[in-house]
């Protein structure tokens, strides 16, 4: 039987026992003062915080200038026409905004700058979004392989947000991810490729018995992945899938991995979970869930919003049923144990059979 899992998305409060552990700012008013733009070195222009910045907090929040829904040609000259065509119906200053954007491609393909400042710039507006925007401020925040921020189009505002989900030291530059992770190795190469840049974070510019260790441990994140998204697995084989989701998490932990990798864990454990039966750790993870993207999106998150009901009633999911190898109800939550105690009883499900 083929296991009815819903698609995978994309990868805190200290509520019910949770590992989260950190207070949340549930403002959605962005603070102007909390950041600001100026030179990194080695960079060019970044975005570096002002004061200190708790997980959770909204940094930014921006309408683009412009979206790709203009450019209706993959010709690159029919493309420059249609840039220069939208940026012909903003303000001077809008204007100006856009082209003092970095391009990545100004040597390679000086005949379009418009378009390069696009290809180096743009963000996706949702996710799979076929339109992306180019943003005066958000376009300016780079790259690290651990960010401590993300980016999350809100749908209800139609606006690009930038939160933080790992503290933020007064001084230290505001980053997000460009790309999924894996070993430095791939991650310098896929870098190079689609932005041209060769990464210089934190985590690349690790002692190399350090940044051996990290790579091992991301490679095999990959594989335990690939693992977690097999749905015959999830039916067949649940106890291995949830000692793998078990040990993904360890990684991340080790690893301080708190961008859209971790939710899709939680949503990846949820599922298995209530594919058969497991009420009481299927709300445990759909209210994780509910708080690791509440920190990097907000409380009105779509995800958030439709996943808070399914918290409160997992058998509505349509994940629900496959089996009732691992029936438990929702009150069999248990109380009164030490979060180290309650983490075990959670991810070592399989154990318990």
């Amino acid at each position: 039987m083929a296991a009815a899992v819903a698609p995978r998305v994309e990868p805190r409060t200290t509520v019910g026992g949770s590992h989260l552990k950190i207070t949340i700012n549930t403002s959605q008013t962005p603070d102007k003062s909390l950041c600001a733009v100026q030179e990194i070195p080695g960079k060019g222009l970044g975005l570096v915080a002002r004061q200190a910045i708790a997980a959770g907090t909204i940094i930014l929040k921006e309408s683009p200038l412009i979206t790709t829904a203009s450019i209706t040609s993959l010709s690159p000259t029919r493309t420059e026409f249609e840039l220069s065509a939208a940026l012909a119906a903003l303000p001077p200053e809008k204007r100006e905004a856009y082209h003092s954007l970095h391009n990545n491609h100004a040597e390679t393909d000086p005949a379009h700058p418009l378009a390069g400042i696009v290809r180096s710039n743009l963000y996706p507006l949702g996710v799979n979004a076929s339109i992306g925007g180019i943003f005066q401020t958000i376009s300016r925040i780079n790259h690290s392989c651990r960010p401590n921020a993300v980016q999350y189009w809100n749908t209800i505002h139609s606006c690009e947000t930038i939160y933080c989900v790992s503290p933020i030291q007064v001084g230290q530059e505001i980053t997000v991810s460009y790309h999924f992770g894996g070993p430095s190795t791939t991650r310098q190469r896929v870098l190079q490729e689609n932005f041209g840049f060769q990464c210089r974070c934190e985590l690349c510019l690790l002692p190399a018995p350090q940044l051996a260790i990290s790579d091992k441990r991301l490679q095999r994140a990959q594989e335990l992945d690939y693992l977690i998204g097999d749905p015959e697995r999830c039916t067949n084989e649940p106890s291995i899938v949830m000692a793998a989701c078990a040990e993904l998490f360890e990684i991340f932990e080790l690893e301080q991995i708190r961008d859209g990798r971790l939710s899709r864990l939680f949503y990846d454990a949820f599922q298995l979970c209530n594919m058969h039966g497991d009420l009481a750790r299927a709300k445990t993870f759909a209210e994780y869930f509910c708080e690791a993207k509440t920190i990097a999106e907000g409380p009105d998150s779509t995800s958030v919003i439709e996943m808070s009901a399914v918290s409160q009633n997992p058998q509505s999911h349509l994940s629900f049923g496959v089996s009732v190898k691992w029936r438990s109800r929702l009150t069999d939550q248990p109380k009164g144990l030490s979060q180290h105690e309650f983490q075990r009883w959670l991810w070592t499900r399989h154990l318990h059979l």
